[in-house]
């Protein structure tokens, strides 16, 4: 049950028609206090400082730009005392955790853009990420190294749709790790097989909702820009937006099942666009050549997949009518209607995919803040053509007409 702000009042036991909640109370700010047993404080600027139940106790500090730096407490590996840290870029890029009666852990974070890329362990093991290409905050691949090992063990991924991890497999298809989630995405439980012990250890998995990992310590799952309370679907923090944020500043997603919000601050239904119906290399000679000569090259292997393709061209004709008056007399130096020509993060990479979705999620198609043409492109003198295509040295003459569509 939800209040107007869609503040969590209490749910309802499906074995009986008893509401499993404490009696309800207004919620000022938007600042859960309780909720079954548990307990919630909060400082002047709306950051969680404590949170208790009956088996723990945690409490949180924060830096002067409202990122958690310190936690410690009882959490659910024991007593605890943490310390984060974090780039320029607002990324955390260290946790070192002490339990109680043992030496402190480190662990160290590498990022792809604002998509984790590897954890760096104390004893020199480390785990790496790859992503789907075409579900960018679905983790696709990790890959295990151990100590100064150049070789390394793969593990597949199989998440929801929510790209929350479902399962993990070794090479050999063995299921190594299965997890089962509540509606907010706490891990109820998890499975692990014996094909997935290295060197007497099980695999773990850190990974939940698009976006998080989760802190064995704390039981909060970090968010990249907000850290979330899985026991309740809300963060722990403030949208930093502050009042364009919405009605209630905490909420996760309207749908945690259908909904994401990688970043920890803008959710968005995750409704599995991003498709890529056709992809082009860019040669090395026009790396840094106008949209048109690109879109050119791009839109000609475009037009000969659809008249070679029966399949593919009644696909893409039943989903964009428009192409079929388009390719009678298509003009290839722009993207054809209704779809977009999408540079890539991958230096070279051009791919195709739908317009209205590239314009309604920029965070998606740009984890990293930048379109491929900014990053590897020549930026925008490249898209006007005034930089030669295989050097990216500025042109002697003026620039060209800039095209339409891409990014």
């Amino acid at each position: 049950m939800y209040d107007l702000a869609d503040n969590l009042l209490g749910e309802r036991s499906p074995q009986s028609d008893i509401d499993a909640h404490l009696p309800l109370a207004p919620i000022a700010d938007n600042r859960l206090t309780h909720w079954q047993k548990l307990f919630y404080r909060y400082d002047a600027w709306g950051n969680l400082i404590g949170r208790r139940n009956g088996l723990y106790e945690q409490h949180y500090r924060y830096d002067a730009d409202n990122r958690l730096v310190q936690a410690h407490g009882r959490g659910p590996q024991g007593e605890f005392e943490a310390q984060y840290h974090y780039d320029a870029l607002g990324r955390r890029s260290r946790k070192a955790v002490r339990y109680k009666g043992k030496t402190e852990q480190t662990t160290r974070f590498l990022w792809q853009g604002y998509r984790l890329l590897q954890e760096q362990r104390d004893d020199g093991s480390r785990r790496s990420w790859s992503y789907d290409p075409a579900s960018p905050w679905s983790p696709l691949a990790a890959l295990e190294q151990a100590g100064d090992s150049r070789s390394a063990d793969i593990y597949w991924y199989h998440t929801d749709l929510n790209s929350a991890p479902l399962e993990v497999t070794d090479a050999a298809g063995n299921l190594c790790w299965s997890g089962q989630y509540d509606t907010f995405g706490k891990l109820q439980g998890q499975t692990v097989a014996g094909a997935a012990k290295r060197q007497g250890a099980q695999y773990q998995q850190p990974l939940r909702y698009a976006g998080q990992y989760q802190d064995d310590e704390s039981g909060l799952h970090y968010n990249l820009f907000r850290y979330y309370e899985p026991e309740v679907g809300r963060f722990t923090t403030q949208d930093p937006i502050g009042l364009r944020g919405g009605l209630n500043l905490y909420q996760y997603a309207p749908n945690p099942l259908m909904w994401v919000d990688p970043l920890g601050l803008s959710n968005r239904p995750n409704n599995g666009k991003y498709h890529i119906f056709q992809e082009n290399t860019i040669a090395p000679g026009n790396i840094y050549s106008s949209d048109a000569v690109q879109f050119n090259r791009a839109n000609t292997e475009f037009i000969a997949r659809m008249d070679a393709d029966p399949s593919f061209r009644r696909d893409m004709l039943g989903r964009y009518p428009e192409l079929g008056e388009w390719m009678k007399n298509p003009n290839k130096a722009s993207s054809p209607p209704v779809l977009t020509w999408h540079h890539h993060e991958d230096v070279g990479r051009l791919v195709l995919v739908d317009r209205v979705d590239h314009a309604d999620n920029h965070a998606l198609y740009h984890p990293t803040g930048k379109g491929g043409r900014e990053m590897w492109g020549g930026g925008e003198p490249g898209r006007r053509g005034k930089l030669d295509g295989a050097t990216g040295n500025p042109k002697p003459s003026g620039a060209r007409r800039r095209s339409k569509g891409g990014c």
